[in-house]
């Protein structure tokens, strides 16, 4: 399989490579998420501004409750982004935030890393991708952003499932939450690999 990474649609750039197979595949795209996520976080100032733009349009701030915060971040995904999967076929293609809300669409992973990046520029550091599998599945066929709140609180924010709400999310039979800021095993120079 290959994947394809937009980044940056003013630099009109995108880079294509091959991943594995499998669970091996499954954590190369992840790998390639936190990639773009991080890059869009710390090196994107204009979607700084826009998310300082979307929360003051709600009458947040830094001290509003986090919440709140993350609702609205929820809600604007939800009512702007639709939620397409990438044409069938070998590629997969993992868009920037920036890329994802000027294209108006994106599949799952796209929606993430768009829920992930807003989360992060806000200042949430507890950042999670989730994968998860359904039924038999051998593979993860599934992500979605999970965010921690400074109390300690999971919130699942899907937004790719019709008539959600922040906090809900599918029964899988394993999920598996991989940190988008902190060293990532496998990702980060820590050694050793997810199992």
């Amino acid at each position: 399989m290959e994947v394809t990474t937009q980044t940056n649609e003013n630099k009109g750039y995108s880079s294509r490579r091959f991943i594995r197979q499998g669970i091996a595949g499954n954590y190369d795209i992840v790998f390639e998420m936190i990639r773009v996520i991080r890059d869009s976080v710390y090196n994107d100032a204009a979607m700084d501004n826009f998310v300082v733009g979307l929360l003051r349009g709600e009458k947040l701030d830094s001290y509003s409750k986090p919440l709140e915060q993350l609702d609205t971040i929820y809600k604007f995904v939800k009512l702007n982004v639709a939620y397409i999967n990438d044409p069938a076929g070998l590629v997969e293609s993992v868009k920037s935030a920036r890329v994802t809300l000027a294209d108006g669409y994106g599949d799952c992973d796209d929606l993430t890393n768009t829920v992930a990046t807003l989360a992060g520029v806000v200042g949430f550091e507890n950042v999670k991708i989730a994968l998860a599998k359904y039924d038999n599945e051998a593979t993860f066929s599934h992500v979605y952003p999970v965010v921690y709140t400074a109390d300690g609180q999971r919130v699942a924010m899907d937004a790719s499932l019709p008539n959600g709400k922040l906090g809900d999310e599918i029964r899988a039979t394993e999920v598996k939450e991989i940190s988008v800021f902190d060293n990532v095993q496998g990702l980060d120079g820590v050694s050793g690999l997810y199992n």
